[in-house]
């Protein structure tokens, strides 16, 4: 397994990422319903759902939610979050139950952390083969001509005591 298997779980991400706050998720949220138009009880698959910032919105909104992490941390913090879905330790690549949802959805840029190419083809034919037709999948993923014309080469960060020295 990759670092993000060990990073993702870590004191440290919650601190380095901890100031996002629920109205930029709510955003994000809204946006996605508002294409989608699924109705109250759609299947919706939160891959590498984090903590269940966004699970906890799209349940608040009526969808009935299934969350996928690899880290076993941040699932034991999203059945805290959002304890009425379905939130298990699964690693994206790996295929899921078929034609088991309406729609999916990858935020918060999880995706493109893998060495080899082809793991992110096996996400995708994980992801398609467990939407049932018609389904829905939306991969929120960085600008890569915006992140390489604004990219800082070197950044330190001081939150709660704790340097992060971001090269």
């Amino acid at each position: 397994m990759g670092w993000f298997t060990r990073w993702f779980g870590t004191r440290y991400y919650s601190l380095l990422y901890g100031h996002r706050d629920a109205g930029e998720a709510l955003a994000w949220v809204e946006a996605i319903l508002g294409r989608w138009e699924l109705g109250v009880g759609a299947e919706v698959l939160d891959l590498a759902c984090g903590r269940g910032r966004h699970t906890r919105l799209f349940a608040d909104r009526g969808m009935k939610m299934t969350g996928v992490d690899i880290s076993r941390t941040s699932i034991e913090e999203a059945r805290k979050q959002v304890p009425e879905a379905s939130l298990f330790v699964h690693d994206m690549r790996e295929p899921l139950a078929e034609n088991a949802f309406d729609a999916a959805c990858c935020l918060f840029t999880s995706l493109g952390y893998f060495d080899d190419r082809e793991d992110d083809h096996r996400v995708f034919r994980a992801v398609f083969g467990c939407l049932r037709p018609g389904g829905r999948f939306v991969v929120d993923f960085m600008n890569t001509e915006r992140v390489l014309r604004e990219l800082v080469p070197e950044e330190k960060l001081v939150r709660e005591g704790v340097t992060f020295e971001i090269t």
